[in-house]
Parts: C-alpha cells; structure tokens; sequence
C-alpha cells in the first residue's frame, strides 16, 4: 500500500490525525489489496499505519464477511458505543454487539460465528470512547 492511499484512508476516516477510533472492514479496501487468502501484510500494515498516525484505536475485520451481516454488526457496535447509557470501552461495546448477533440475529444464518467473529480491535481498546 503505497503513503498516498493510507493518507486518503485516514482523511476520511479521521479528519484529523488524532481520531479516537478508526473503522476497517476488509470488504471496503481490504479485497483488492490482498495477495491470497492466506495473507495478513495488508492488515497489519494498515493498522500499524492508523495507530502510527495517532488514532487510538482501530477495528478491522480478519475476514472478509458479508454486507449484510458486517452492517448490522457495525451499525450496532457504534449504537452501543455512542449510546446514552454512558460510553463503554470499545471491547465492551464489540463484544455486546457480537453476543447480540450470536443470540439474536436479523437472520437465522447470521448466528454463526462467520459473520460476528471477523472483527478485531488493535490499539488501546481498553479506553472509554
């Protein structure tokens, strides 16, 4: 990935270099970069690159999943995280986000692990949003 792309990703992303948290589904770039099924150089080198620039922390699928499922998994995880039951860590908001699509899915076959499992935190996840 050459420094022009991360620049771009990290404009949009976090308008300023000191964004508390960076989203990284692997479908939204993650497909074309990759070199097989197998490869993580393009993962960590992104994540290495948001951390390095100053967001705190990241969230970034190790597979790619599908649109349906990673959208509902993402758009409750941001819910929970911005909620107004006060603002838990991103590991606490993830993690209720993932047993909600595991024992309630929109869908009978979003249950599996497959499309609750991908994401990963990277960075300081411990810190309230």
């Amino acid at each position: 990935m050459d420094g022009a792309r991360v620049g771009r990703i990290l404009e949009v992303d976090s308008g300023e270099p000191t964004a508390p948290l960076s989203s990284r589904p692997a479908g939204s770039a993650g497909r074309e970069a990759r070199r097989d099924a197998h490869s993580t150089g393009y993962l960590e080198g992104i994540v290495q690159a948001l951390l390095q620039s100053g967001v705190r922390t990241v969230v970034a699928t190790l597979w790619d999943v599908d649109d349906t499922s990673s959208r509902a998994l993402f758009a409750d995880f941001y819910r929970r995280l911005m909620g107004d039951d006060g603002r838990p860590a991103p590991w606490r908001a993830l993690w209720e986000a993932q047993r909600a699509m595991l024992r309630q899915p929109e869908e009978p076959w979003q249950s599996h692990p497959f499309h609750w499992a991908a994401p990963a935190l990277f960075g300081l996840w411990r810190h309230t949003a």
